[in-house]
């Protein structure tokens, strides 16, 4: 992400959709209140390198509706993102 901002996230789909890291090319970084507290949904701690990525940056995230309404952090099952990424039937072969 920091060696090139504007580097397409999603290979996959080029050249029919550009998904940048971080939009614009600038980041975003996660409010450090909201950071110290984050955690997953079942109450278990960030891993270190997601911690670092929301520091840096959180656009691509919040693009994709990984954050609540209120800025929670709510990872979506893999079968419902691999669903809402690639259509309902690859998401049922990840249920």
């Amino acid at each position: 992400m920091r060696r090139d901002p504007a580097a397409g996230a999603l290979p996959y789909l080029l050249p029919y959709v550009d998904v940048p890291w971080v939009e614009g090319g600038v980041a975003n970084p996660m409010d450090e209140a909201l950071l110290a507290d984050a955690a997953f949904p079942s109450g278990r701690p960030l891993p270190p390198s997601l911690r670092a990525w929301l520091a840096y940056d959180i656009s691509l995230l919040e693009r994709h509706k990984w954050f609540t309404p209120d800025g929670d952090f709510a990872p979506r099952p893999l079968d419902q993102l691999v669903g809402d990424e690639m259509g309902d039937f690859w998401g049922a072969e990840f249920a």
